[in-house]
């Protein structure tokens, strides 16, 4: 894989370079070093994968209309385009947005508390 695929797949799962870097305790430098080589090394794929929370196979192409994903929750999908790697992408999203709905939800508990404070003065 080249560093302008792993760039493209990247952008795609939602976390920034810079986070990225700052996980694998790299400098933003050294991780922009390493986007520009023709052939990226599997060890820092691995590392990266570990740090976004995805499988190897979503850095790998899919195999004709098959996704292709092994290892332990693997989701196996004949006719499918959906991997292990975008799989737990998405739901990484999921959660977040999630939180943050349950957040938004509280503060407008809150705001709504003090409406009825202030109305009842």
């Amino acid at each position: 894989m080249t560093g302008k695929e792993l760039k493209t797949k990247l952008s795609a799962c939602g976390v920034s370079q810079s986070e990225i870097a700052r996980r694998l305790e790299m400098s933003q430098q050294s991780f922009n070093q390493s986007m520009i080589v023709n052939d990226v090394k599997s060890g820092l794929l691995e590392r990266i994968a570990v740090a976004i929370g995805v499988d190897m196979s979503f850095f790998y192409p899919k195999e004709g209309n098959n996704a292709v994903a092994s290892g332990y929750n693997s989701v196996a999908a004949i006719q499918s385009t959906v991997t292990q790697g975008d799989s737990n992408v998405l739901q990484e999203r999921i959660n977040g947005l999630e939180k943050l709905i349950e957040e938004k939800e509280n503060l407008l508990n809150e705001k709504e508390r003090t409406i009825q404070i202030l109305m009842k003065k």
